[in-house]
């Protein structure tokens, strides 16, 4: 199997040349012609869903602090950018919401990684699937770490498919993924083998890996079986001059 803008899913958003989850990152996956985002959904004090990864802010976002701790009207207009360029310091933090309807404008897929950092799993849950119904037309899958979160999700009158993600890879895992009606599964795929891919291909799952940055690493593991992958450098593993003339 070769890449192509099916399999290829852009993480963070076209994250190794613009700041990570924000609107300029995930506009330049689709000026790239790719069409599959992966990004972080964490929750405000307020209830707010935000696409951001870190419980806290600094890394990324000129602000100190647990994300817990503000409200919307405390971090609008905060730079979200510089950190990766000064051109970026006018970049904001996106809201759930604002991505929603800008993919829905242009047919882009979503897989919403759903980040928990206290217990407010159940209220990011719940939020997300309000939102969500004001865009029905959405491409959205959902994944994460926490396995609570996907069991919650399960149960929920939604429809929306859900992969777990996982480091490393073990057939313990299978029965709860066999549970939750799980179709996919998301791993490392660093740690991954042909064996250990074959296996979980018998499962008759849909495997996606992560955070593959390399083209040879990428080509194997699609040799292998591997039905996606999700990379910090899209363009850098596919040859997006000859890719955008073959689409």
């Amino acid at each position: 199997m070769q890449l192509n803008k099916n399999n290829l899913c852009a993480h963070r958003g076209y994250s190794s040349c613009y700041p990570e989850n924000t609107m300029v990152a995930f506009q330049a996956v689709h000026d790239l012609g790719l069409n599959h985002i992966e990004c972080d959904l964490s929750l405000l004090g307020d209830g707010t869903v935000v696409i951001h990864h870190d419980g806290e802010f600094g890394r990324t976002v000129a602000l100190r602090g647990r994300l817990l701790d503000y409200s919307w009207p405390d971090i609008t207009g905060a730079d979200a950018g510089s950190h990766k360029d000064g051109r970026y310091a006018h970049v904001g933090i996106p809201r759930l919401d604002e991505l929603l309807d800008w993919a829905s404008k242009n047919q882009m897929s979503l897989n919403l990684e759903l980040k928990v950092h206290a217990q407010e799993g159940d209220e990011l849950v719940s939020n997300t699937l309000s939102i969500l119904r004001n865009f029905p037309d959405c491409d959205i899958m959902f994944s994460s770490f926490h396995m609570d979160i996907m069991e919650r999700l399960s149960l929920s009158s939604t429809s929306y498919p859900c992969a777990p993600l996982f480091d490393h890879f073990d057939a313990a895992c299978l029965p709860f993924i066999n549970k939750i009606g799980a179709g996919a599964i998301h791993l490392n795929g660093h740690h991954l083998t042909k064996d250990s891919v074959g296996f979980i291909k018998n499962q008759n799952l849909i495997l996606r890996c992560y955070t593959i940055n390399q083209a040879s690493i990428a080509h194997d593991l699609l040799e292998w079986g591997c039905d996606a992958i999700i990379s910090d450098l899209p363009s850098e593993i596919l040859d997006i001059s000859t890719f955008k003339r073959l689409v």
